[in-house]
């Protein structure tokens, strides 16, 4: 076990001060910890308990501020869509212009797969264009429907002129209409 690490006054001062700002309870309560264990000379096992995480954790947070810092014990913020293939916008619009080039015809979920396929430039499995469908509310088997609905489908992704000669207006709901002059 290496020897532990003796911290001056201003360190202490900066983690707590970073603890005070910090509005994320969480991260307020990860910052304390690393106060508790480094500054303040409390073992992993006394930290544990008094902030709530494992002696693991502890001992993982405190590495974490021996390598990184403060911000490498914020660690990375998370959530959203981190493995989309098109933002939502995009994909609404991909399948506007796909209901738009087949819109005399019908079209099965093989056929928007490929065209899938080929605007992200690799393979992807059947679940995600069913999932994508879902997404956009559009029905998950569109061979069945007649083609007049693909109209009225397009129309319910981005209502618009009757002719789909424009594209989809980037920011605008996909339920409300611009209205000219307004």
């Amino acid at each position: 076990m290496r020897p532990r690490i003796q911290y001056l006054w201003s360190t202490t001062l900066k983690i707590e001060q970073a603890s005070k700002d910090e509005k994320n309870e969480r991260m307020k309560r990860r910052l304390h910890c690393v106060a508790l264990a480094l500054c303040w000379n409390d073992s992993t096992s006394q930290v544990a308990k008094k902030t709530g995480f494992s002696e693991g954790t502890v001992r993982n947070l405190c590495s974490r501020y021996h390598r990184g810092g403060i911000e490498a014990v914020r660690g990375k913020p998370k959530g959203g869509r981190r493995r989309q293939h098109l933002t939502p916008s995009e994909e609404r619009e991909f399948l506007w212009n796909v209901f738009k080039q087949c819109r005399k015809a019908k079209i099965n979920v093989k056929a928007i797969k490929a065209r899938y396929e080929a605007r992200i430039g690799h393979a992807v499995a059947a679940s995600t264009v069913y999932r994508l469908l879902q997404r956009n509310s559009v029905p998950s088997n569109p061979s069945k429907m007649p083609v007049r609905n693909y109209r009225k489908m397009v129309g319910d992704l981005y209502p618009g002129p009757a002719s789909l000669g424009s594209p989809p207006i980037a920011g605008q709901s996909q339920f409300t209409q611009a209205t000219p002059g307004g």
